[in-house]
């Protein structure tokens, strides 16, 4: 199982045109994809990147042997992978979250609400709220 990274544009934004050419260019853009693959936690879904020799060369900063991580290992887990999300969010979670969000961005909040938004999701989701 594979946990995604999802984006979403609020159906209520004034800049959709430049919200969704900011998701494009976070998701299709090989140099960002890069970029996300060596400053965080998670790899990039497009082969491409995890194949190449940047990818290859970070894998071997952190040496662990045998049991180190290679490109081509991390490319077959990916393509054996399965997304791991919940299936069915009813329009309520998401109005609820439209209305978190707004919320903290209108506060100019958002950097410290969105791990608390986060929280009072998943919980909501676990509950099947």
């Amino acid at each position: 199982m594979v946990t995604t990274t999802s984006f979403a544009m609020s159906a209520r934004t004034p800049h959709s045109k430049l919200a969704w050419e900011l998701m494009k260019l976070l998701t299709e853009d090989p140099e960002i994809q890069q970029l996300l693959f060596a400053q965080s936690q998670g790899i990039s879904v497009m082969p491409q990147v995890v194949q190449s020799q940047s990818s290859k060369d970070l894998l071997q900063v952190d040496d662990f042997g045998t049991d180190s991580l290679t490109n081509q290992t991390l490319n077959r887990i990916m393509e054996q992978a399965v997304e791991s999300s919940p299936k069915n969010v009813s329009k309520e979670m998401l109005e609820k979250l439209d209305y978190l969000i707004g919320n903290a961005l209108r506060d100019q909040d958002v950097e410290n609400r969105l791990p608390q938004i986060q929280r009072e999701i998943e919980s909501s989701l676990q509950v099947g709220v």
